[in-house]
């Protein structure tokens, strides 16, 4: 009764004779197999927003799941021409894709999927990793940033609305099991700067700067050089006396 979303075959699909729901609303409920409900696997997909009536899904560099999804939106717009269902109707309707675009810093494509939280029927069960399930507010706080979902998808009907004037699929998430992202971090870092020679001369020029600097001082600078690496007692109590001064002129 699952199917992988790579492995679903379209012609499988079975679109049923339409109803009336109520004066604006038709419904054309879909099958697989004569009567089997059509429920479709999507796995690894990173969540954009989640509230208790939908699910916003990226499908940035998910290219082959935007591939198939459009697929089906073609199979689906085919059979309802096949069997002349709009012009039953007698209304003219523009059909709703699954996906639909979204632009900010880049472009990218979204799948926006509805959530069913409030009702016993057919409801949105939320899980995490060893089949722990989820609070509605556990799963709103777990999917507010870096996360990722699999999912399952009805999708149960085409839906036609005279008085918007658009088609659209029914579906609602079944289940879906969350996991959180963390960052990744380099454990351990190699040698990771460019050297040139032209560092190497800095180098050299340098040096050679500091020996003919020397050569201008004094011929006590040896004797300069050893204070520093073992210094007297007095020369210990200057220091001391002069970060004290330091200290308190602060």
């Amino acid at each position: 009764m699952l199917t992988d979303i790579e492995f679903f075959d379209l012609t499988k699909i079975n679109m049923h004779d339409p109803y009336e729901v109520n004066d604006d609303l038709f419904k054309v409920d879909l099958s697989v197999d004569k009567l089997k409900p059509i429920m479709i696997v999507l796995k690894d997909l990173q969540v954009l927003s989640f509230t208790t009536d939908t699910i916003i899904l990226s499908l940035k560099s998910k290219e082959n799941i935007k591939k198939i999804l459009d697929e089906f939106d073609t199979y689906v717009v085919k059979l309802i021409q096949e069997k002349k269902i709009t012009k039953k109707l007698k209304a003219k309707f523009n059909y709703r894709q699954l996906t639909s675009s979204f632009s900010k810093d880049l472009t990218y494509d979204i799948l926006s999927l509805n959530v069913n939280t409030k009702s016993e029927h057919y409801k949105t069960d939320i899980y995490q990793n060893m089949n722990k399930k989820l609070s509605i507010e556990d799963a709103i706080n777990l999917m507010k940033d870096n996360s990722r979902v699999d999912l399952i998808l009805e999708i149960s009907s085409v839906l036609f609305n005279k008085k918007e004037g658009f088609i659209y699929l029914e579906n609602v998430v079944r289940q879906m099991k969350v996991r959180k992202v963390k960052p990744k971090r380099i454990e351990k870092l190699e040698y990771s700067f460019i050297d040139t020679e032209s560092d190497d001369s800095e180098d050299d020029s340098k040096d050679n700067s500091k020996i003919e600097n020397n050569d201008e001082k004094s011929t006590d600078d040896d004797c300069l050089l050893n204070t520093h690496k073992v210094q007297s007692d007095e020369d210990e109590n200057i220091d001391i006396n002069i970060d004290t001064e330091t200290s308190n002129s602060d």
